[in-house]
């Protein structure tokens, strides 16, 4: 949340290659939810920054994920993600 109230700007970087890009502008208190599928099993370092629309830049944090198994050829996972991509306040329904 930006003090002044700035419009924010976010970028997620999910450690596998792929990244969102700069995402926004958001209002300052808009939650942002993004989801990643990761194609092998594998320990990932997530990173994401936000800045505010006037420029200035956040520094990273980080998050270490570790991906036991691997769901990508799981026709009803693949299902759900899309469907969680396309409408993603359903996310908030189910927690």
């Amino acid at each position: 949340m930006d003090p002044e109230g700035n419009d924010i700007f976010y970028y997620a970087d999910w450690g596998d290659g792929p990244n969102s890009g700069w995402l926004g502008p958001y209002a300052s208190n808009f939650d942002l939810i993004l989801n990643h599928i990761w194609s092998k099993k594998g320990t990932y370092t997530v990173k994401a920054k936000a800045k505010y629309t006037l420029g200035a830049e956040s520094e990273w944090a980080t998050l270490k994920v570790r991906m036991p198994k691997t769901y990508i050829n799981n026709p009803i996972i693949q299902l759900l993600m899309r469907i969680l991509d396309r409408f993603p306040f359903f996310e908030k329904i189910l927690n």
